[in-house]
């Protein structure tokens, strides 16, 4: 995501806990992000914030390196239709390479990340649903 981001004449930092093609740091620690307060505009999650365990730790903490007026940028499925991908999309590495890890979660019901945010400084500006509807965006800003 972040190559077509940079295609397209953004500049990003790709980051993430495990080597996929257009990562520029491999953090297995997201705990301590290695920037400065306040440096980024928007930061995104992509069908990966119920993958890291310490959510409320990793929000916090781009709380910290977030613009006072910048965006949390969040995708989300919804727990059966992350589980239906989990076990029936053989043909993509990321189910199989990394897998699950115990306390990982197959997506979050509305109510929950709306809660989740909420308790660590974000307010939700707005929903959207993409991809046929089954996929959800959050946009939210630092409250």
């Amino acid at each position: 995501m972040i190559n077509m981001y940079r295609s397209a004449g953004g500049d990003g930092v790709g980051v993430d806990v495990y080597q996929w093609d257009g990562v520029d740091m491999v953090l297995i620690n997201t705990k301590k992000l290695p920037f400065e307060k306040a440096s980024f505009d928007t930061v995104t999650f992509v069908d990966s914030l119920n993958h890291i365990t310490y959510r409320p730790a990793i929000l916090k903490e781009v709380r910290r390196v977030l613009k006072p007026e910048g965006l949390l940028l969040i995708t989300n499925l919804s727990p059966l239709i992350s589980l239906l991908w989990h076990k029936w999309a053989f043909w993509d590495k990321d189910q199989h390479e990394r897998g699950m890890e115990e306390e990982e979660i197959y997506g979050f019901r509305k109510r929950e990340l709306v809660e989740l945010l909420s308790g660590c400084g974000f307010r939700v500006n707005k929903i959207e649903r993409f991809a046929w509807k089954i996929n959800q965006l959050y946009i939210c800003s630092p409250e």
